[in-house]
């Protein structure tokens, strides 16, 4: 039976070693996992949103992957917190190729580009634009920091309710009642309310 090149053990064991310097395993990292990645790349822009900001999904990929690849170790414990890295890194970029843009323009109207649903099919966030969406979850990491890390999860790295769980160490029930209680309050924030989403405390 031939082996899933992103199987946990075999990204987990190559994470290991090349956090310990073997930049050989570094680079089979990534080439094992990179069409995950493309994956997880073209799950974030909305239609549309690619000819807004001017990049393609390998340039997303490739950007991403030079700034994970330029830090001296690749500072992931496993497979999934390596896709949630992967990530964070694929929206910076994104945010920051709108804000560049932003700026040449000097003081035209914003460029909007939509991001895709987050899960929206199990209670998640509506679309939103990139930019007001990084600025709400950045309040609401304030509000709840361990309800914001479920987001995260969620939508940097495209994990399920399940692996979310597993990934934090905790119930399928309690990270389920997170998403849905940030996905409210961030909706509400988006759509220019006053935060009277109320989380319910029990676990």
């Amino acid at each position: 039976m031939r082996e899933d090149p992103t199987a946990t053990g075999t990204v987990t064991v190559l994470l290991r070693e090349a956090r310990s310097g073997d930049t050989s395993a570094r680079e089979e990292l990534f080439r094992r996992v990179y069409e995950e990645l493309r994956g997880i790349a073209r799950g974030m822009v909305g239609p549309g949103g690619w000819p807004a900001l001017g990049l393609e999904v390998t340039s997303l990929v490739n950007s991403a992957c030079l700034r994970l690849l330029g830090r001296d170790q690749l500072d992931a414990e496993d497979r999934r917190h390596f896709f949630f890295l992967f990530g964070r890194a694929m929206h910076d970029v994104l945010v920051e190729t709108v804000k560049a843009s932003q700026t040449l323009k000097q003081g035209g109207d914003r460029k909007r580009v939509i991001l895709m649903d987050a899960r929206a099919e199990d209670g998640g966030l509506r679309q939103a634009d990139l930019i007001d969406l990084r600025a709400a979850l950045d309040e609401f990491r304030a509000v709840d920091p361990n309800a914001a890390k479920v987001v995260e999860l969620r939508y940097f790295a495209q994990r399920s309710i399940r692996e979310t769980a597993e990934l934090l160490d905790r119930s399928v029930a309690s990270v389920r009642r997170d998403w849905t209680y940030a996905s409210a309050w961030l909706n509400e924030r988006l759509s220019g309310g006053e935060h009277s989403v109320k989380k319910d405390g029990s676990e």
